[in-house]
């Protein structure tokens, strides 16, 4: 039988099997699997269970390591540890007006969250914020100041941590790219539907400090 995914009970520090509906494990993990990318709708924030090595490909077994049971490859006598999933967003104000970006695909598609993006293994959470909004958005961002840390919903839907920055635009034009639908300008009393938790929290100080 297929292990099925391991997906976190946040604020309990335990984990809970899962399996996605019309999804099958034993065909998918870090091996190409015929239902990506049409059918399968895993997040990005999801962690999926990890069947082989990452270093020689070969199978992995369960053990117990560092107060938890943690995959584990016998051919290199390797522990796998799961890192969390981190994301870094940027606020960008112009005129009293906030950016977002309506989001083109899962999860939350069509609702709008803050120009945010996972951080890559080889950057740091600024860099990754300047970049998504480069991507998402067209423009050019300088970042003014961190504006917050926050725990995520967590997988499937949001990151573990999100890095949150302010910014100001220093150049680029607007316009939507990669993963998002549009990118709009919006005032403290005009917010269009919310993506996620964390966006809430943001945008709700940011309306206190617009005294909204």
């Amino acid at each position: 039988m297929p292990r099925p995914y391991l997906q976190p009970v946040y604020g309990q520090g335990a984990l809970r099997p899962y399996l996605r509906p019309g999804c099958a494990p034993a065909t998918c993990s870090l091996r190409p699997c015929d239902l990506l990318p049409a059918t399968c709708d895993l997040s990005m924030a999801e962690y999926p269970e990890l069947n082989f090595c990452p270093q020689c490909g070969g199978p992995l077994q369960d053990r117990e390591a560092y107060g938890r049971v943690r995959r584990y490859c016998p051919a290199c006598d390797r522990i796998i540890f799961r890192d969390p999933k981190v994301a870094a967003a940027v606020l960008v104000e112009k005129e009293g007006r906030v950016l977002l970006i309506r989001r083109a695909f899962g999860p939350a598609k069509g609702r709008w969250s803050l120009p945010a993006g996972f951080v890559e293994y080889d950057e740091d959470p600024a860099t990754t914020a300047i970049r998504e909004c480069r991507e998402e958005t067209g423009l050019e961002v300088r970042l003014t100041g961190l504006l917050d840390i926050i725990p995520g919903e967590g997988p499937p839907a949001e990151a573990s941590f999100t890095v949150v920055y302010r910014g100001e635009v220093v150049g680029g034009t607007l316009r939507a790219g990669d993963d998002a639908r549009s990118a709009e300008f919006f005032p403290p009393d005009e917010l269009p539907p919310l993506a996620f938790a964390s966006t809430r929290r943001v945008l709700e100080r940011w309306r206190e400090e617009a005294g909204v």
